[in-house]
């Protein structure tokens, strides 16, 4: 097998990868599975390969932009800002 990570993300999106499943180098560079503390039975090799071929990386998560900033604001720190940004 070569690395299962990403087949293995692929098949359980929620788990944690310092708990749930633990990866590890066999000394020849080929990673396999050193623990698995999930209730799931370990999927196959053809299982995990198959996975890893429909995995796509989430998304980063954006820190936010101002506008969402300024309605997150209190209403009277967002008249206060309105009233500052409208100064000339």
């Amino acid at each position: 097998m070569s690395n299962p990570l990403y087949g293995l993300k692929a098949l359980f999106p929620n788990a944690d990868f310092t708990r749930d499943i633990i990866l590890a180098d066999d000394g020849t560079g080929e990673v396999r599975i050193a623990n698995w503390n999930l209730p799931n039975p370990i999927p196959s090799e053809a299982a995990i390969a198959g996975a890893a071929a429909t995995y796509v990386e989430p998304a980063p998560v954006l820190p936010k932009d101002i506008v969402d900033l300024i309605v997150e604001l209190s209403p009277a720190r967002r008249a206060a800002l309105k009233a500052e940004l409208a100064r000339p």
